[in-house]
């Protein structure tokens, strides 16, 4: 299994629901249904804005935890 898929797959288990962060609404579209290394998460694009953005997404936790143990440089 590829490295960047293994390390994703530990921060992928608790993905939570979000509006768009630009505009604060909730209406999406889905453009695309996996990330680069074949997870199923979800990439859409606000209807109102056109902000580009993961929905669900990993929690504030996990991205934290993600960027102390094993983000590079």
């Amino acid at each position: 299994m590829d490295e960047g898929k293994q390390i994703l797959e530990k921060y992928t288990k608790g993905l939570e629901d979000i509006s768009c962060n630009l505009c604060g609404a909730d209406d999406y579209e889905i453009i695309c249904r996996k990330e680069r290394f074949g997870l199923d998460i979800n990439t859409v694009i606000c209807k109102k804005c056109g902000l580009i953005y993961l929905n669900p997404r990993p929690t504030k936790g996990a991205y934290a935890k993600m960027n102390e143990a094993d983000y590079r440089i």
